[in-house]
């Protein structure tokens, strides 16, 4: 997967329990899918859009049970299976070798080093700051990058329907007449014609 946003990544975890199912023997395969059902637990409490005290206890205790079943996996599971690089980070890396003009180092079996789980990384320590981060800040649909990325969605989408003379000009003007349709579609309709009148605007 390259050049994917999280919300790539949050479909993929959604729909990955069925996909891994019957991947692995029946011991592994259990605390695969339970580690995958972990992981959307503590998702799904983490990007809700309202939260309680008691919410965010239950986000806690989703960590909790997470980090627990991060460790069976590591201990368990991961222990079974030799992982290496993949092919595209084996080229990456030689690549590199030899814009540095160094030697190349000890690599495990077809040129491909091994490859270890490690739980100690800063992106798993930083999940225990997500509740804390909810109490000062609000819920992350607050300061999710989505946001400035879906603006800027919709401004590409403004381009295409200009005639690229000035854009400046015209991406203001539908801006503002895409904010005076969403007000008015807002505001229930009092009249039959301004009923007609927002249905007329959502498909200029």
């Amino acid at each position: 997967m390259k050049q994917r946003a999280a919300q790539n990544f949050e479909d993929v975890l959604q729909c990955a329990i069925p996909a891994f199912e019957g991947l692995f023997q029946d011991s592994h395969d259990e605390v695969v899918r339970i580690l995958l059902f972990r992981l959307a637990e503590w998702h799904a409490f983490t990007k809700l859009r309202i939260h309680t005290d008691d919410s965010l206890d239950l986000l806690s205790q989703a960590l909790r049970r997470l980090g627990q079943q991060l460790r069976k996996f590591r201990d368990s599971t991961y222990s079974v299976f030799q992982t290496v690089e993949l092919p595209e980070e084996i080229a990456a890396r030689q690549r590199k070798s030899v814009n540095l003009n160094s030697a190349s180092a000890e690599t495990g079996p077809s040129g491909a080093r091994p490859k270890a789980f490690n739980i100690q990384t800063y992106k798993l320590h930083a999940l225990g700051n997500y509740v804390n981060s909810i109490k000062m800040f609000g819920t992350t649909d607050s300061y999710t990058t989505q946001i400035g990325k879906l603006a800027h969605r919709l401004l590409k989408m403004f381009y295409q329907s200009t005639n690229k003379q000035d854009p400046l000009k015209q991406l203001a003007s539908k801006e503002t007449h895409s904010h005076q349709t969403s007000q008015n579609l807002a505001r229930p309709a009092t009249t039959l014609l301004e009923t007609y009148y927002c249905w007329k605007l959502t498909i200029v």
